[in-house]
């Protein structure tokens, strides 16, 4: 999986003892420049683990085994991954994906094979299934929110389990 890194001042090194349990899936309202401007700003206090343009380009935050800030604050939330670990930050136990784009365009077919290879790269090299409860939307966490919008998480899932999708381990975890 060929991946450009750029190091965010946003995250926390570890994840104080606590072990990744799913991805949480994010829309970012803007093009993937503005993310990578807002993720690199000390001034945000927000990143992610791996972002996405609309034409499938991959980056890269923080590694899988780092914190990065992007779940934001739980508010009646609806995930059982959630639910099950009422007292934790999710930042704490969930891996960030962040798409470029907007709520009502959706993600585009070169999106939703990144999101799908990184998944299944991720949870395989972890030991996690991939499934809706592993795989969630950040308006899962959040009741407020509406984030990740119109995202088919059946494809996605879909896409992530099939067999055609080559092991690239990641260089920089």
């Amino acid at each position: 999986m060929n991946i450009r890194q750029i190091q965010t001042p946003n995250q926390e090194l570890g994840r104080r003892g606590y072990q990744v349990a799913g991805t949480c899936i994010h829309i970012s309202e803007g093009s993937l420049a503005s993310v990578i401007s807002e993720f690199t700003s000390s001034k945000t206090q927000k990143s992610t683990h791996f972002a996405f343009g609309r034409d499938g380009e991959k980056v890269q935050f923080a590694k899988v085994e780092d914190t990065a800030w992007g779940q934001g604050r739980v508010i009646r939330p609806t995930a059982a991954l959630v639910l099950q670990r009422r007292d934790v930050n999710p930042n704490l136990f969930l891996i960030s994906q962040e798409n470029a784009g907007f709520c009502g365009d959706g993600l585009t077919d070169a999106q939703y094979l990144a999101n799908a290879e990184t998944i299944y790269d991720n949870h395989t090299a972890l030991g996690l299934p991939i499934n809706r409860q592993t795989v969630i939307g950040h308006n899962q966490i959040n009741a407020g929110k509406s984030c990740p919008c119109n995202v088919d998480f059946e494809r996605l899932i879909s896409l992530a389990l099939k067999e055609h999708i080559e092991v690239h381990p990641l260089s920089w975890r």
